[in-house]
């Protein structure tokens, strides 16, 4: 599970990822986002092509995160198994 894109944009904390050599049409990506013991997660089903599974781009709303470090994390649910990407940290001003 690798991030492709992770930022702060206008509605809230934006990632998306891919998922390589895997093609599980019924896989979940789940983007997790924590902050001071508070934890937000947003999930969509992933999207095969060419030979991989790629996570479109999951939102946690601005409404929901405070100002600070937020430490995210983008996962994957499917065969043949499960993954996580490296943690990212985001600034929310």
């Amino acid at each position: 599970m690798t991030v492709i894109t992770a930022g702060l944009e206008s509605d809230g904390i934006e990632v998306s990822g891919i998922v390589t050599s895997v093609t599980d049409a019924s896989a979940v990506c789940t983007l997790t986002a924590a902050s001071g013991g508070v934890v937000r997660t947003a999930e969509a089903t992933v999207t095969p092509s060419g030979g991989n599974s790629y996570c479109p781009v999951l939102v946690i709303p601005r409404d929901q995160l405070s100002a600070g470090s937020w430490s995210v994390t983008l996962s994957y649910r499917g065969s043949p198994g499960e993954g996580a990407s490296a943690p990212v940290t985001i600034e929310v001003t």
